[in-house]
């Protein structure tokens, strides 16, 4: 019979070996980390995999019809569906605004797709508010009649007179916060009564936001294009400015600065005449206006750059620099006081063109009554910032 070692411990052996065999335990803090884990990677798969199982199309007609309401022409669409990511809002399908039948059959606004952005925060109110309002390739089509009305007109009256809070504004007032509304890629069409004008502008992006109760603001940036021509470089023409409230279009406050620029003369007179007028050169224009629709103080600048004829050559080719100064009354249908120098007044260079006059009907350019003469019997400029 063997004898036992004297120097055999059974209880640190034994207690050595479970340790081994026993698994780690994870701390309380590391379980609690583990589980908001998994609850979040829960929540993004639901909002990812939820949204197409939710019909919201019951309320389609209720979204149509506020729309509608809020621009005061019928809206239609196809369908909506609901998006939680990256923000809660609706996706509107085929989206179509009708034309005032007085300009026309055709919609004034269509669009594939639009994009609802909700405000979280006004869901406490018990009002549902959109942040942002997203047009995706819209088609806009601008109608001028010979009566010198725009189907605009109605839709910004009407909205002059729905009370809304800023764009900006965080938290939820008694008004509606105004949307943030962008389109891209959109194409404004230029209809003249009821023929569409081969000019359009194209590429386009716009935003519009109210940055305070009695204004809003508009920025866009297009491309010039002529559909009868086969003209493709033309510039860049971008507009920023601000449009206030009022009873009437005539008395609406405007700010508006325009620039039309990298421009070569080629592209531009084919643009403008549809021909090309055989020069050559870059064109920078500019110009802003400050007042009312029915009465503002107009200024513009046209810079013209190693200008020259196509067929010819110079050593040395000629800049244009031409300011003029006005009034434009009757909605931009009319310009008095006309005062055009080149070089600007005020100008070191020396004195070369002036032209003084009337323009009582742009659309009419035979009206005009315009005298040349010299710049040193122009009144000196308004004081009217240049863009």
């Amino acid at each position: 019979m063997q004898e036992a070692d004297p120097t055999y411990e059974p209880s640190l052996y034994t207690s050595e070996a479970a340790e081994a065999d026993t698994p780690p335990s994870l701390s309380t803090h590391t379980l609690r980390r583990l589980l908001y884990l998994a609850i979040a990677v829960l929540v993004v798969l639901l909002l990812i995999l939820l949204p197409p199982y939710i019909s919201v199309n019951r309320y389609q007609r209720r979204i149509a019809t506020s729309i509608g309401d809020s621009l005061g022409r019928p809206v239609h669409l196809d369908r909506v569906s609901l998006n939680l990511l990256p923000l809660p809002g609706f996706t509107l399908e085929n989206f179509v605004v009708d034309e005032d039948p007085a300009f026309g059959s055709e919609p004034v606004i269509r669009a594939n797709s639009v994009r609802a952005t909700l405000r979280l925060s006004s869901l406490w109110s018990r009002r549902v508010e959109f942040s942002t309002i997203s047009f995706t390739e819209p088609s806009v089509n601008l109608v001028h009649t010979a009566a010198g009305k725009w189907n605009l007109e109605s839709i910004l009256l009407h909205a002059a007179h729905i009370s809304a809070a800023p764009t900006a504004q965080r938290k939820a007032g008694p008004a509606p916060r105004f949307p943030y509304i962008e389109a891209t890629g959109a194409r404004l069409n230029l209809k003249l009564d009821r023929e569409k004008s081969p000019i359009s502008l194209t590429d386009a992006d716009f935003a519009l936001w109210l940055p305070d109760p009695q204004q809003w603001h508009l920025r866009l940036s297009a491309r010039p294009a002529r559909t009868d021509t086969d003209v493709s470089d033309t510039g860049t023409l971008e507009l920023e400015g601000t449009l206030g409230r009022a009873a009437s279009l005539d008395q609406v406050p405007i700010s508006l600065r325009g620039e039309w620029r990298n421009a070569p003369l080629g592209g531009a007179s084919r643009l403008l005449l549809g021909r090309d007028a055989g020069l050559r050169g870059e064109m920078v224009f500019t110009a802003n206006a400050q007042g009312t629709v029915s009465d503002s103080k107009v200024q513009a600048r046209l810079r013209l750059t190693d200008a020259r004829r196509a067929d010819f050559v110079p050593a040395q080719p000629m800049d244009i620099d031409l300011q003029c100064l006005g009034v434009a009354t009757a909605d931009f249908h009319s310009f008095e006081d006309l005062r055009c120098s080149w070089p600007p007044a005020g100008s070191s260079d020396a004195p070369i063109v002036a032209l003084t006059g009337t323009l009582p009907d742009l659309r009419n350019p035979r009206s005009a009554d315009l005298q040349i003469g010299t710049p040193v019997f122009l009144p000196q400029p308004s004081s009217i910032g240049c863009v």
